[in-house]
């Protein structure tokens, strides 16, 4: 069987596969993509059942990727929101003031923004091949493509840049493991729990409701509105101290002791299911930027994982393929990309610890309450802390509000 021979190879085509497959394209660059499972049966990321948003580095990623992306949301039941004025969040005890900041907010499923991305030309490959990755073609000299298992037989697939869109299971750093090539992880325990349920409210309502935990719990919930005015409703805690329930009854009980009565309210309506419990107990960040190999990359959860509760992982992973096109353009090995995706998971990595009582470099609670005030009172630093919060501004700049300070504006690799 003859070798098949391509500039991009990737390995996966779910939301990073899709949006690898973009920037390749925009790069002037072929691509095959590997994909196991068709279309039609793919299950995604085993917590694609849960609550979904969309955050504004999300948003303005796929946009740079796919123009034109955000007028397509609603098509794919999404569902927008301007912060503050259309969102309630109580962060610390305290509510946020109702402010038009300039600022969206998306809900929408992750299956159907999968559904949204497979819809738009830019993301079908020039190949696709049914079949699995299963290693990868290693020299001296680096990566030079991947060994597939598909339907017509094993063969191997050449490539001037292999990328590992595989998710968090992926096998790549156990292959690159067996080969004498060691791949840092950096594993942080965040037994992280969701619980989910749909609800069709008692009354209309509109706009998104976010608790986020109180000093001294780990409870909190989220509720975003669906296209069909329907809500998922997600709560969330710490397994050891503060499992969330899957009954109906222990479901309104644990809203109830949230310190916000937003869900509570809402959850006088109807639940439309049973809650769906999704657990993450660890998260893992595969450091292909310490080392990284010639000729393969990682992106989305195969690059790092994060805990989900800050909504990070889409954002991560479509700012990574943006980045990795322009690396093209330059490279057609993308030379360089790794250290770039290495800022972006430092990033996602900063934010999932903010409130982590083992970082000195993060804001305290008095800190937190001075920030909190300065927010109330100016604007512009209610502004900087929910970019902050959409990974549109380094965690830094909480340290700067805390002490009354403009926050200084960061390096273009925020932009």
């Amino acid at each position: 069987m003859d070798d098949i021979k391509t500039d991009v190879l990737v390995l996966g085509q779910g939301i990073g596969g899709l949006l690898v497959t973009a920037a390749a394209r925009a790069a002037g660059l072929s691509s095959t993509v590997i994909e196991r499972a068709p279309t039609d049966r793919r299950a995604g990321v085993p917590h694609a059942s849960q609550l979904h948003n969309l955050l504004g580095r999300g948003r303005r990623e796929l946009e740079r990727l796919l123009p034109g992306i955000t007028a397509d949301l609603p098509l794919f039941d999404g569902v927008r929101a301007r912060v503050s004025t259309d969102t309630r969040v109580v962060d610390g005890g305290r509510r946020a003031l109702e402010r038009d900041l300039g600022r969206e907010l998306w809900s929408i499923p992750r299956m159907r923004l999968e559904d949204a991305l497979r819809a738009r030309p830019e993301t079908a490959p020039d190949a696709l091949i049914p079949g699995r990755a299963v290693g990868l073609l290693l020299t001296p000299d680096g990566c030079g493509g991947a060994r597939v298992d598909s339907t017509g037989g094993p063969r191997p697939i050449r490539a001037d840049l292999v990328v590992d869109a595989m998710g968090g299971t992926s096998p790549v750093v156990a292959w690159l493991r067996a080969e004498g090539i060691e791949v840092e992880r950096t594993v942080t325990e965040v037994d992280q729990w969701y619980s989910t349920a749909l609800v069709r409210p008692a009354r209309a309502l509109s706009g998104f409701i976010m608790v986020f935990p109180s000093p001294g719990s780990t409870r909190g919930g989220l509720a975003s509105p669906r296209a069909d005015g329907s809500y998922a409703v997600s709560l969330n805690g710490i397994g050891a101290v503060d499992r969330p329930p899957v009954t109906e009854a222990e479901f309104r009980a644990y809203a109830r002791s949230l310190p916000d009565e937003g869900i509570t309210e809402l959850l006088e309506g109807a639940l439309l299911d049973r809650p769906a419990l999704f657990r993450r107990p660890v998260a893992t960040w595969n450091r292909h930027d310490l080392a990284p190999v010639a000729g393969l990359v990682a992106v989305g959860d195969a690059s790092g994982s994060p805990n989900p509760l800050h909504g990070q992982g889409v954002s991560g992973t479509a700012w990574e393929a943006r980045l990795l096109g322009r690396a093209l353009r330059s490279s057609p090995s993308a030379d360089g990309f790794p250290a770039h995706a290495g800022r972006v998971r430092s990033a996602v990595w900063d934010l999932m610890t903010l409130h982590s009582p083992l970082r000195a470099d993060v804001p305290d609670a008095a800190a937190w309450e001075r920030i909190n005030d300065h927010a109330e009172e100016d604007p512009a630093a209610q502004a900087a802390v929910i970019d902050v919060m959409h990974l549109l501004a380094p965690v830094a700049t909480l340290q700067a509000i805390s002490r009354g300070e403009v926050p200084v504006p960061a390096d273009s690799f925020w932009e």
